[in-house]
């Protein structure tokens, strides 16, 4: 039986949107995934740890802005209910051509499995949560890794020359279990525990060589889902084995200002050296609105900039501030995300990006500053 654990009454760190607005973010992403795409310290190499999240599916100028950029890590979502939209009929020609495209660019992939097939549920958003449920995104999980991993069945052939170094290694089943919008309003670290046991399985059955990272987990705002740490407390209760079955914790520590992400990271290593789990943490999503301030997560265009080089520099350890990523072990982290994308169910996310519909936001110069890259402004446009 799994134990119950109460939720954090109040989270200490962290912000996240209200909750209508999540639920609208999270049915507006798996959306756009289903739709077709449109056309010492201060010498750590950026290019794999500085990551880049998009909507939907990368184009070929975005991984190409991505490549310029010395970015070399790029996080989709890899959606379910689209490669099995009836049962045991499976379409891969899309993500084929995606994951191709990046890799061949020097972009690796990382995919997060996500998006339940009509078949499975009504809901897109409904999570896994049922014996049957898990066991058909475990052969989901299990497929996608033997096609797409290291050694997967993609890198035969004409791909067989495609360096390995840029096949998708790191992989994450589901996202931000731990809020009521990506766990039908009840988070239950106990059954995401038998989800990631089963999933993570199954991928390593269909590649021995991909490495399984938790779900992106975040400090929602009061009433919106579990405190992170509480969250992975209860995930290890349920479950004292789980550590074995991920490499790292994946965490969206959105907040204020940089220093308070600093401190969730910390946050979070405590926790996890206080329950003897060493693993590294990933931080798979971060960023800020250029959206008129709002007190939140809006910040403007020029705040955008700025907090983008400040959050890297605390992490990289640049600019007089001490590592965070060798204080709190922390392999890579991923702006959410690279282009701003007109959707009007969207709120603060749709202008997290670092180029607008056709040009470059301050951030983006501000990301080729941490990652030493040099590009004419024609490239992207002005500012």
């Amino acid at each position: 039986m799994t134990p119950k654990i109460a939720p954090s009454p109040r989270p200490a760190i962290g912000l996240r949107l209200p909750a209508a607005a999540a639920a609208v973010l999270a049915a507006a992403a798996l959306a756009l995934a289903l739709a077709p795409a449109s056309a010492s310290a201060s010498h750590t190499d950026t290019s794999y740890f500085t990551g880049l999240g998009v909507f939907g599916s990368p184009t070929a100028t975005q991984l190409n802005r991505a490549r310029s950029a010395r970015v070399k890590t790029m996080r989709i979502q890899l959606n379910w209910a689209y490669v099995e939209p009836r049962k045991g009929e499976f379409s891969w020609s899309r993500y084929d051509r995606v994951i191709v495209s990046a890799a061949s660019r020097g972009v690796r992939i990382m995919p997060m499995l996500l998006g339940t097939p009509r078949w499975v549920s009504s809901r897109q958003t409904a999570a896994p949560r049922t014996s049957t449920a898990r066991s058909y995104f475990a052969r989901f999980a299990q497929m996608a890794a033997a096609r797409y991993g290291p050694n997967g069945t993609l890198w035969r052939g004409s791909n067989a020359n495609i360096a390995k170094a840029s096949r998708p290694l790191y992989w994450q089943h589901w996202n931000e279990p731990n809020t009521n919008v990506f766990w039908d309003g009840r988070p239950n670290p106990g059954e995401y525990a038998k989800l990631l046991r089963v999933a993570s399985d199954a991928a390593n059955r269909g590649d021995s060589e991909v490495r399984i990272l938790t779900a992106g987990l975040t400090y929602p705002a009061p009433g919106q889902g579990w405190d992170a740490r509480t969250f992975l407390r209860g995930m290890f209760r349920a479950d004292p084995g789980i550590g074995r079955k991920f490499s790292a914790v994946g965490l969206h520590p959105y907040a204020l200002t940089p220093s308070r992400v600093v401190e969730g990271i910390g946050a979070m290593r405590s926790t996890m050296n206080s329950i003897r789990t060493y693993r590294p943490i990933y931080v798979t999503e971060i960023g800020w609105s250029s959206a008129s301030p709002n007190g939140r997560l809006q910040v403007g265009r020029t705040k955008q900039a700025s907090y983008l080089k400040e959050l890297y520099y605390r992490l990289l350890g640049r600019g007089g501030y001490s590592a965070a990523m060798n204080r709190y072990n922390v392999m890579g982290a991923i702006w959410f995300c690279l282009q701003d994308i007109n959707h009007p169910d969207l709120t603060w996310s749709k202008t997290t990006g670092l180029l607008d519909t056709d040009r470059a936001k301050p951030s983006w110069w501000s990301l080729l500053r941490v990652t030493g890259a040099r590009q004419s402004v024609h490239a992207v446009g002005r500012p």
